[in-house]
C-alpha cells in the first residue's frame, strides 16, 4: 500500500521496513512495567553504546534472517 508519506521514497534494499514502535494498545501496560523496573545511571557513552547494540540487533530492514540467502545476494 502506497500512502502520501512514502510515495516519493526509495524502497528499502532487500526487504521491508520493520515497525519498531510499540502499538498504541500496548503502551500503557509497557509504561506500567517500565515504572516498576530499577533504574541505572549511565554515562552518555554507555547510553550511546547501548543504543548502537539495540539498533544493530533489531535492524530496521528485515532481510537475511527472514529470507533464503540467495534472495539477498
Amino acid at each position: 500500500m502506497i500512502d502520501d508519506k512514502t510515495s516519493g521514497l526509495i524502497p528499502p534494499s532487500g526487504g521491508t521496513l520493520a515497525d519498531s514502535l510499540v502499538p498504541a494498545e500496548a503502551r500503557n501496560a509497557l509504561q506500567e512495567l517500565l515504572g516498576r523496573l530499577r533504574s541505572l545511571q549511565l554515562s552518555k557513552r554507555w547510553v550511546c553504546d547501548l543504543e548502537l547494540l539495540a539498533m544493530a540487533n533489531s535492524s530496521q530492514v528485515k532481510t537475511a534472517l527472514h529470507h533464503p540467502r540467495t534472495s539477498w545476494e
